[in-house]
């Protein structure tokens, strides 16, 4: 009798644990935007904009740019929801980490005329780095641009504050163990692109920035940094063609012609896809909780609906 009752008792806590498991799910879980990705596509880009908005979404820019086409514009929402401003396609925005396209760009072109060695080490280019960041002297500036040093993302550690601007962000991982060895393994780090903008600017003499604005920003068409995206060869950025023969091989090897951005408000994703020669980058002004994924599928959808109208 003792016996049955037990199985009746573990059995009650097993539906009580699958019970709890399935409402934690429903209630935390962002189910309902895993899905939304199957939900029929819209008739086109700026319908789906709207279903953006419908979904959750303050406000959203779309960018496409077909090779020999005219660029399409598309926004929906709030540029400011407090003082009823409209999205509005011509807006600035804070790209995040797209700008490492740009920074890998740039260490491309340096690479190319021999003014940087990115099979050198850290060490070599910093070697007062010596014994602060463990493995400086196995680390190539390679595996920094493709993220496989092992150096900690300053971001992720815990006195890190988006909200505060630090003089010196990189004293927050200085001996600090590696995540991993060097090239065994991928993490992504944006210590290791402050660091790559630490040298190029080091190997110039002056800023980096000013560097970027000579050979890659104003032969783009990109005037000054803030400029709105229309000023812009999208294309010629992601796609790679404004690269000569030998940069693009490099560049090929280091870095796909994609990436996302993500600061507090603001998300961004802009990647090249080759089966249609098209460029399409998404903005938007809502970030925080299970929007990562929401503005992903947000983002896939567009690109079917854009690959169904070729």
């Amino acid at each position: 009798m003792i016996q049955l009752k037990n199985k009746k008792a573990l059995t009650l806590l097993r539906i009580a644990a699958l019970i709890v498991t399935l409402t934690s799910i429903y209630i935390f879980a962002p189910w309902q935007f895993a899905l939304y990705y199957f939900y029929p596509l819209p008739a086109n880009v700026q319908a789906q904009t709207q279903e953006a908005i419908e979904q959750g979404i303050d406000g959203i820019i779309v960018y496409i740019h077909k090779q020999g086409q005219q660029p399409e514009y598309f926004a929906n929402g709030w540029h400011n929801r407090k003082h009823k401003i409209p999205a509005y396609p011509s807006a600035l925005f804070k790209i995040g980490s797209i700008r490492k396209l740009y920074d890998a760009a740039a260490l491309t072109k340096l690479a190319a005329i021999g003014r940087i060695d990115i099979d050198k080490t850290l060490a070599d280019y910093l070697p007062s780095l010596i014994g602060r960041i463990e493995n400086a002297d196995k680390i190539t500036l390679r595996m920094m641009v493709k993220h496989k040093s092992g150096i900690p993302n300053y971001t992720d550690t815990d006195n890190f504050d988006w909200s505060i601007t630090y003089p010196d962000p990189l004293a927050l991982v200085l001996d600090k163990p590696a995540d991993f060895s060097p090239d065994a393994d991928y993490g992504y780090s944006n210590t290791n692109y402050l660091l790559l903008r630490k040298i190029m600017s080091n190997v110039l003499g002056y800023d980096h920035n000013q560097y970027i604005k000579d050979e890659i920003l104003t032969p783009l068409g990109l005037t000054h940094t803030f400029s709105s995206v229309h000023e812009i060869n999208l294309v010629a950025l992601n796609k790679g063609t404004f690269f000569d023969e030998q940069e693009q091989a490099l560049y090929a090897s280091l870095y796909k012609y994609e990436h996302t951005g993500w600061v507090l408000g603001y998300s961004s994703i802009a990647r090249y896809y080759k089966d249609i020669d098209t460029v399409v980058v998404q903005f938007i002004n809502t970030n925080g909780d299970d929007t990562v994924m929401l503005t992903e599928i947000i983002y896939n959808r567009i690109i079917d609906i854009v690959t169904a109208q070729q």
